[in-house]
């Protein structure tokens, strides 16, 4: 991603008019209702104007955004919607196949977590939340609509897939949209050729669909995180007893005495170091196996014997939580 780009977090809000363009192309059902979602809403505005062109009803209106101030300015101009912020869309618990359409602008990044591209990771969240029959407008740079992983991935999920380029007065990163209809179930990539499936840019019919029943942050903010700490009924256990005595081994314990510590359940509860605050510490320990060598011998008859030595390894972890909320931890083998 461009320092620029990391900046903004990769936030590229679609201009009105390329949002105008794509809505040309859907058609809500006639009378039906129909939920509508936008992972990357950023300050509302596609959204909005979607939901307008559409008349989708604003409690069938979803949206997703990471910043938080983006996110205040969206619930604020879609008090009515389904708003979820400050959250990724890949840290959202949604009921599956609930969706019949996707505006999705997910950030233009090289890739998440050392892994694939972000667009690759909407797009396989999409899928999940997509029903059978939806609809998804995917906006991403042309580079990308070209590349394998991204064609692998969408030809094997949709079809009825078109291209739109943006307006040319507002297409400042040779932005397209690529248009889909989600399949009821996968279909083999291999035997598929992209621009065999390719299609001319048409109208897509919007099916109706139910509202999700689960639509919910799984992976909380730090201050979120300090926040749910504060009234949970572990805090009382973060206070020190009155009559708790800590006392030193007088030598440093091996590794073999932590393992057993951890197997027993003693490295577990409240921690006070004098002078410092408490904390929670969980301790665990994994044996695990590894290959130590291999040895080969001749036999008379002239085959060959090959011995594996398996040796075990112990790995241990521990968690510490403190009065802050801060979780730290520490591991060694």
């Amino acid at each position: 991603m461009r320092l620029a780009a990391q900046i903004k977090g990769g936030y590229y809000p679609a201009p009105p008019d390329a949002v105008a363009h794509a809505a040309t192309f859907l058609r809500p059902p006639n009378g039906g209702r129909f939920c509508f979602l936008d992972p990357c809403c950023g300050e509302g505005a596609a959204l909005q104007q979607i939901a307008e062109i559409l008349n989708a009803a604003a409690d069938n209106v979803y949206g997703i955004e990471l910043d938080p101030e983006r996110v205040a300015t969206t619930q604020s101009l879609l008090p009515d919607s389904h708003i979820l912020g400050p959250a990724s869309a890949l840290g959202v618990a949604c009921t599956r196949k609930s969706f019949s359409l996707a505006w999705v602008n997910p950030p233009f990044d090289d890739q998440i977590s050392g892994g694939d591209r972000v667009e690759l990771e909407f797009l396989r969240q999409m899928i999940d939340w997509i029903v059978p029959g939806g609809v998804i407008c995917f906006v991403i740079p042309e580079s990308t609509s070209n590349h394998w992983s991204f064609r692998q991935l969408f030809i094997q999920w949709f079809e009825e897939i078109s291209i739109e380029p943006f307006p040319e007065h507002c297409r400042p990163y040779n932005e397209v949209i690529v248009f889909g209809r989600r399949l009821d179930r996968a279909r083999s990539p291999w035997s598929l050729n992209w621009n065999h499936e390719l299609q001319l840019p048409h109208m897509y019919d919007i099916p109706t669909g139910r509202k999700p029943t689960r639509f919910i942050k799984v992976e909380l903010t730090e201050a979120e995180l300090r926040d749910a700490l504060r009234v949970s009924p572990l805090q009382r256990h973060l206070q020190p007893h009155a009559d708790s005595l800590l006392v030193e081994p007088p030598l440093s314990l091996g590794k073999g005495h932590i393992a057993l510590l951890l197997a027993s359940g003693h490295l577990d509860g409240i921690v006070q170091p004098e002078g410092e605050p408490p904390h929670v510490v969980r301790g665990t320990a994994k044996k695990t196996q590894y290959v130590a060598g291999v040895e080969q011998s001749d036999n008379a008859d002239g085959s060959v014997t090959t011995k594996t030595c398996l040796s075990e390894k112990i790995t241990l972890t521990v968690r510490a939580v403190g009065v802050d909320g801060r979780i730290r931890t520490f591991e060694g083998g």
